[in-house]
């Protein structure tokens, strides 16, 4: 076993929002049997969000690193982080992962039938009421059955929130653009998502609404032009950018899944219509870029391109969406 010190991910004190997506990972290491140490200790605050952010950047990590020995959790010095790290799921996804983990007893949602061992952290803290849902683990890459595991993941959201927004919201319709999201993946990747949301509740008539989910995949941008490459390999269609693949991402009827045609070709143009009609602020993290979805008034080249923008290094694929019901 190598006696080199172990790589170390450090978190930043404030995990919020995407901002996971903007760390720097340390730098790929050649040796395949050093150990990992992801650095908590300084986390100040924790959201679901953000942790599903973080949780795949960091499991893209380890799958490239093909790390052999134990990964180590360095948990928040802080109570309430230290709370929700402990509740979130975290450590069980991670430890999938991990040759040697530290704790097998956690369920997996979706290992079999939705179960009830997840349950959402509530919290008080600068003066809004905040709920926490547990990481969501879609398994895709397993034996199990792509679209039940896209059922259960809607059922599973639908019975966290449907008590907490009640009509606020319109509740079908956004199940409507997870399950979308989640059919995507279903259908075009060879991995597995994770999903967070939290929830801030100021009273009765206002509340902010915030999830991600990101997932394995190399993206829409590679993947479209990955499965179109015998198409364009003669022409310059092959040297296009982020825009040209979402105008044709958004455009119906255009759809790499092979199949035999039926309902293919809807789904993305249907997220951000969806998301539109919600009032749900939608941006998508592909490649190099962030685009904001909800920004995008018809999918022409031009508009696509003023909603994108190049963020840094290739950061994988995520969607995050915010809401805001009465007052932020």
């Amino acid at each position: 076993m190598s006696t080199r010190k172990p790589t170390r991910i450090k978190t930043w004190p404030e995990l919020e929002s995407y901002l996971p997506l903007l760390m720097r990972l340390p730098n790929k290491r050649s040796d395949p049997e050093h150990s990992v140490g992801i650095d908590f200790s300084r986390a100040r605050k924790i959201e679901m969000t953000a942790l599903s952010c973080f949780i795949m950047r960091v499991l893209r990590y380890l799958k490239e690193q093909k790390v052999t020995t134990r990964i180590v959790i360095e948990k928040p010095v802080h109570a309430l982080p230290a709370k929700l790290l402990t509740a979130s799921n975290f450590e069980f996804l991670i430890n999938k992962y991990n040759p040697f983990p530290i704790d097998e007893t956690v369920n997996d949602l979706f290992s079999e039938a939705p179960t009830n061992s997840l349950s959402p952290i509530e919290y008080g803290h600068l003066g809004a009421n905040y709920v926490a849902f547990p990481l969501l683990y879609l398994p895709f890459s397993s034996n199990l059955d792509r679209r039940e595991a896209v059922a259960q993941f809607e059922y599973q959201v639908h019975e966290w929130i449907a008590p907490i927004v009640k009509n606020r919201i319109n509740l079908p319709q956004f199940l409507m653009v997870l399950k979308e999201i989640s059919k995507n993946s279903a259908d075009h990747i060879d991995g597995d998502a994770v999903f967070g949301m939290d929830i801030k509740l100021f009273d009765k008539h206002s509340f902010v609404l915030q999830f991600a989910y990101s997932d394995s995949g190399p993206g829409i941008h590679q993947g479209i032009w990955t499965r179109l490459a015998e198409q364009v390999k003669q022409t310059r269609e092959r040297h296009k950018g982020i825009s040209e693949s979402y105008v044709y991402a958004l455009r119906n009827g255009f759809s790499t899944k092979r199949g035999n045609g039926l309902n293919m070709g809807i789904g993305m143009s249907m997220i951000m219509e969806g998301a539109k009609k919600l009032g749900l602020d939608l941006s998508v993290f592909d490649a190099e870029s962030r685009g904001l979805i909800t920004e995008i008034k018809e999918a022409t080249h031009k508009e696509v391109r003023r909603s994108f923008f190049v963020v840094s290094p290739n950061l994988g694929f995520t969607y995050y969406g915010r809401m805001v019901y009465g007052n932020d």
